[in-house]
């Protein structure tokens, strides 16, 4: 990073922190959102049990990149310096992947590319230290490749995964790089030995994220036995407790003893970030919660109406009401 890119991310920041507080402060409507999720992949090239994204049909209101990069601009410009997320379906399979990352670091936004890793070779690795992004999300669900494969549902993504992780450290990625894995009945043994290979590759940590009772694909995947949960959940606090790079609260992965005992537990003690979130999909529509409806569509309003309109003021009443485990159990669990 040179000094004048660091220079804007400071003053960016500065500047987000004041917007939020003023925006929220004088009108009584909504905060400017900290966090940014873009859709910017349709597609996925996996076929993951957990995950129904590969299994949607195109949308034919894709946005542009264009448009895309004008979001980013959006953002930048409304929110300061913030979080940005690169998620859903593989960013990989995107052309405006790159100038996205690259525009948004420019800007001052700190950007997260979360990845299932198999597309990712050293020409990727390359270019995503060359944009500036900030952090890595890399999917990793076993030791074994078949214990890998089997949730991600092609044949040889484990092996990809672990090279891509080996193109990251070339690139000097490794410290920016969180591997995510979700926690599951056919990994629960497994998980110990990928915390450890998290720490003996110097990655910057390695989160476990409860399986979802979602879609059609996770009945097969979800854990028979209670016991067997509470074994694996103990040995990762033990593992943590001795310095492991286990990036969870204690009180989540205790937490996921219960969760898997009974899926429709809620969390009234827990309040829900989606509340401080916009997620922009790939056909433009914009949720807070990606589990609730739109409140608004990118292709017709910017971001600033969408989150000022009277249809957003009212869902995020609903999301502050909301103690679901849907994604307080995993992405949205406040730090201990």
């Amino acid at each position: 990073m040179n000094l004048l890119t660091a220079a804007r991310r400071i003053v960016g920041k500065l500047a987000g922190k004041v917007k939020r507080r003023l925006h929220a402060g004088l009108d009584g409507s909504p905060a400017v959102p900290a966090y940014f999720e873009l859709e910017l992949a349709p597609d996925c090239n996996l076929r993951c049990g957990h995950c129904g994204q590969w299994q949607r049909p195109p949308d034919p209101r894709a946005l542009t990149p264009a448009r895309w990069e004008g979001i980013v601009d959006e953002i930048a410009a409304w929110a300061g310096s913030c979080h940005l997320a690169l998620a859903c379906g593989e960013p990989l399979t995107s052309p405006a992947l790159f100038p996205i990352v690259a525009r948004a670091q420019r800007a001052g936004i700190a950007v997260t590319l979360v990845t299932n890793g198999s597309l990712l070779g050293a020409p990727e690795a390359r270019r995503l230290r060359e944009a500036g992004t900030r952090n890595i999300i890399v999917s990793l669900d076993g030791t074994r490749a078949e214990t890998h494969d089997r949730g991600r549902g092609v044949p040889g993504t484990h092996a990809r995964v672990l090279r891509a992780l080996e193109h990251l450290a070339a690139e000097g990625l490794s410290p920016r790089t969180q591997l995510h894995t979700v926690v599951a009945g056919h990994n629960l043994g497994e998980l110990e030995g990928l915390a450890l290979l998290a720490r003996n590759r110097g990655l910057a940590g390695i989160r476990f994220q409860a399986l979802r009772a979602q879609g059609d694909g996770w009945r097969p995947l979800w854990p028979e036995d209670p016991a067997a949960v509470d074994q694996a959940v103990d040995g990762l606090l033990r593992l943590r407790s001795g310095g492991a790079p286990i990036l969870n609260p204690r009180a989540q992965l205790e937490a996921m003893k219960g969760y898997f005992r009974d899926k429709a537990r809620t969390f009234p003690g827990l309040s829900c970030r989606s509340a401080m979130t916009l997620v922009v999909g790939t056909g433009g529509q914009v949720r807070c919660c990606r589990f609730m409806e739109p409140i608004g569509d990118a292709r017709f309003a910017t971001l600033r109406e969408v989150w000022n309109s009277p249809l957003a003021r009212a869902r995020l009443d609903e999301v502050r009401g909301c103690h679901a485990s849907c994604v307080l159990m995993n992405c949205h669990y406040p730090p201990d």
